[in-house]
């Protein structure tokens, strides 16, 4: 598996397959804390090939600098069994909404696929200086 696309941004959809990012980012400056905003996106595409077909079990977590939970993780199976060509891809989305940043850190957005991590990506949440 390899993962095409794996971050944080303002808005993130799927549509059939055809995946919607808007504003890519990987810091939020602030110009206070604690700040909210009022949606934070994470998008991801994975591309399998097709040795890898069957069942997936994925789970996104977030952890701050202290080790704490910062959102909600996502997890889910997916079946991977749909090949038109060599590779299958699956877009997965998730919308954040009123996600609260409390103070200065960086939340680390981890992918795990089949218990084993696939990627992780960084937010870093600063103070506007």
């Amino acid at each position: 598996m390899t993962v095409e696309i794996f971050t944080f941004c303002d808005f993130a959809q799927d549509n059939g397959g055809k995946l919607t990012i808007v504003g890519s980012f990987d810091t939020i400056r602030a110009p206070g804390l604690p700040v909210v905003l009022p949606l934070v996106s994470l998008a991801a595409k994975l591309r399998f090939s097709l040795q890898e077909r069957g069942m997936h079990h994925f789970e996104i977590t977030f952890t701050d600098l202290d080790g704490q939970r910062a959102f909600p993780p996502l997890s889910g199976d997916c079946r991977m069994e749909d090949f038109s060509s060599s590779t299958a891809a699956l877009a997965l989305t998730m919308n954040i909404v009123n996600a609260e940043f409390r103070k200065e850190t960086t939340i680390t957005a981890r992918l795990d696929l089949d218990g084993k991590e696939a990627f992780h990506s960084p937010l870093h949440v600063v103070k506007a200086r």
